[in-house]
């Protein structure tokens, strides 16, 4: 701890433990087992990834692992941001938890924290201020339900 926050993620956000708490509840935690694919190069993503347990292989086809990411470490927000389909798959390497946020966390955001700002609502009202979807922008993590 530092001061009164955490510093995780890769990102170096200060969460409170109040911040903390409103992730658990609106997140949502899955489980995989050692081998299994949370990210398929190709597909899209419609969710930012929190890795709370465990280990992840980032590998790209035809060349193989090229990361492997660790505890508080996030994956799949570019996915969130810009729609494309991703360009590497994301595999668990050991039995895993993660905590996932879903591509309505914009609207959820704007519920929370009265900022009704048309970029955080649907992607319609985003593409009119230069974003390809809606966002939920790096105070996200302030909004207390």
């Amino acid at each position: 701890m530092e001061g009164d926050c955490a510093r995780f993620f890769t990102y170096s956000v200060c969460l409170t433990d109040a911040d903390i708490d409103w992730m658990a509840r609106v997140g949502i935690r899955r489980r995989l087992k050692d081998g299994e694919i949370l990210i398929e190069q190709g597909k899209p993503i419609d969710s930012i990834i929190l890795l709370l347990e465990g280990q992840l292989s980032v590998a790209v086809r035809d060349v193989g692992p090229v990361a492997r990411l660790g505890v508080g470490e996030i994956v799949g927000e570019m996915g969130v941001l810009d729609g494309t389909p991703r360009t590497a798959s994301v595999v668990a390497v050991d039995p895993t938890e993660t905590l996932e946020f879903g591509a309505d966390l914009g609207r959820r955001y704007a519920a929370v924290s009265g900022d009704h700002n048309p970029i955080h609502l649907y992607p319609l009202t985003a593409k009119a201020f230069g974003f390809r979807r809606q966002i939920a922008h790096g105070m996200w993590t302030k909004a207390r339900a």
